[in-house]
C-alpha cells in the first residue's frame, strides 16, 4: 500500500469557469503566468468549448514567451524539495511501518454505561 504523496495546487486561474470568452481566458493564462506555475482549465459540459478554443492560443502565447510546458511529474522533478521517491511515484511506506486501524465498540455496552455515570 502506497501512503506517501504530495499536495498538489494551481496557482494561476485561467477563469474559464467565469464564461467570459476566449479570449479571457487566454490572457488570465497568458498574462499572469510565471517560471514553475500550475494553470488551473476547467472541463465540464459549460466550460469545455471556450476552455478548448482558449488553449492553441494559451500554447502558443506561453512557448512565445519562452515557456516549456511540461507534465506534472517533471516539474515535481525540478523542485528540491521534494525527494526525487515522491516526485517520480516510487515512495513507499517502510516494511516495518505499522497502520493506524480502528476497533468499533459495542455501542450498547457505551450507552449502557454513559446512563450509568
Amino acid at each position: 500500500m502506497d501512503l506517501v504523496a504530495c499536495n498538489i495546487q494551481w496557482n494561476v486561474d485561467s477563469g474559464d469557469w467565469l464564461l467570459a470568452g476566449t479570449d479571457s481566458i487566454v490572457s488570465n493564462v497568458v498574462d499572469y503566468t510565471s517560471n514553475g506555475d500550475i494553470v488551473l482549465l476547467t472541463d465540464n459540459g459549460s466550460t469545455d468549448g471556450e476552455t478548448l478554443a482558449a488553449l492553441p492560443s494559451i500554447i502558443d502565447g506561453l512557448q512565445a514567451k519562452g515557456y516549456t510546458l511540461v507534465t506534472l511529474s517533471e516539474l515535481l522533478a525540478t523542485d528540491g524539495d521534494i525527494p526525487a521517491e515522491v516526485a517520480n511515484g516510487t515512495a513507499s511506506m517502510p516494511d516495518d511501518a505499522v497502520l493506524p486501524h480502528y476497533v468499533p465498540t459495542d455501542s450498547a455496552e457505551d450507552d449502557a454505561s454513559s446512563d450509568a455515570a
